[in-house]
Formats: C-alpha cells, sequence, structure tokens
C-alpha cells in the first residue's frame, strides 16, 4: 500500500483539475460514453477515499486530545459547559 497522502486538500484539488480536464476532453470527443463513465465512477471513488481519510484524521486528532486528559480533566470541562 502507498504511504498516505500528508495534504489531503491538494491531493483532492489535483483530482478535481484531472476531472476538469477530462470533462473538457470528453466535450470534444475524447472519450466514449463507456469511457467517460468508468472516468467518472474512478474519479468519485478516489474523493470518497480521501474525505473518509479526512474525517479519520479529523477523529484521531481530536480523540488524541481526550485521551491526553485525565478522568476528572473530562469531567471538570464538562461541567464548565453547564455553568
Amino acid at each position: 500500500m502507498a504511504a498516505l497522502p500528508l495534504d489531503l486538500t491538494s491531493d483532492i484539488a489535483a483530482i478535481a483539475k484531472h476531472h476538469q480536464e477530462g470533462m473538457r476532453s470528453h466535450r470534444e470527443g475524447g472519450f466514449t460514453e463507456e469511457e467517460w463513465s468508468e472516468r467518472q465512477r474512478i474519479t468519485y471513488v478516489a474523493l470518497i477515499v480521501l474525505g473518509i481519510e479526512g474525517m479519520k484524521r479529523l477523529g484521531e486528532t481530536l480523540l488524541r486530545q481526550l485521551r491526553a486528559m485525565t478522568y476528572t480533566e473530562r469531567m471538570n470541562s464538562g461541567m464548565q459547559r453547564f455553568n
């Protein structure tokens, strides 16, 4: 498996640019409908996978902060919300 991308935003932007170039080529007759459908499927799957990876990283970041807190700190931070 390839190494995980460090910057998901630039990867998503690169896929979007690649898709736009594909749309231009499709309008000019560069793809059959079947080829275009396959290209779109691949693009959308790539965007979904990167989106899921982004959510996973966000969750890990948020959980890492919680893991560093003690039980008492968590309870105290919860009580401060209600005061």
